[in-house]
C-alpha cells in the first residue's frame, strides 16, 4: 500500500504540511497453496508527512488505534490475563531509518503472538524514489484481518 500513498503525497505538495493519510484496502499476496496463487489481505496503513515528524507521532497513532479496538498494552496483560494484547519490539528492514523501525506483535489469548505489522520512518532512499524531498515521512501498516481476528474468541 505505500507505493500508492506515497505517490499521493508526491502529488500534494502544494498542501501545508504537516500531511497525514489513512487507508484500508486489499493487498494481494502470493500464496502458492491457493487455487489462483494468492490471497487478498485487508491492511490499514497510515502515512505522516512534515518537516520534523518523529517515531513517536507514528507510534502514538498505533497507541490510539489500539485503544479504540479495545486492545491494551503487553505491560497490563497481567492483570488482564487471557485478554488481546499488542507490543512493538525492535525491528530492521530497509524500507524504514535504520533504529526507527518496529514490529508491531500481538496476542488474542494471552499465549500465542503473531505480527500484525510494522512502523517507523522510511528511509529516504524510498522517498527519494517517490521524489518526496519535502519532509519525513512516518509509515504504519497493520493486518486489519488478523486484529478483527482477536474479536472471535
Amino acid at each position: 500500500m505505500y507505493p500508492g500513498l506515497l505517490k499521493t503525497l508526491k502529488n500534494s505538495n502544494n498542501i501545508p504540511l504537516p500531511i497525514g493519510i489513512f487507508e484500508v484496502s486489499d493487498v494481494a499476496t502470493l500464496d502458492p497453496s491457493t487455487d489462483v496463487g494468492a490471497i487478498n489481505t485487508r491492511c490499514l496503513c497510515v502515512l505522516l508527512l512534515g518537516l520534523d515528524i518523529q517515531f513517536q507521532e507514528i507510534h502514538g497513532i498505533l497507541d490510539r488505534i489500539m485503544l479504540c479496538l479495545m486492545i491494551g498494552h503487553k505491560r497490563n496483560a497481567e492483570k488482564n490475563k487471557n485478554k488481546p494484547y499488542y507490543f512493538i519490539k525492535s525491528s530492521d528492514s530497509p524500507t524504514y531509518l535504520s533504529k526507527r523501525c518496529a514490529e508491531v506483535i500481538g496476542s488474542r489469548d494471552g499465549k500465542t503472538e503473531v505480527s500484525l505489522g510494522h512502523l517507523g520512518i522510511l528511509c529516504p532512499d524510498v522517498l527519494s524514489n517517490f521524489k518526496i524531498e519535502n519532509g519525513l515521512v512516518a509509515a504504519l501498516h497493520l493486518n486489519v484481518q488478523i486484529l478483527m481476528s482477536f474479536y472471535t474468541l
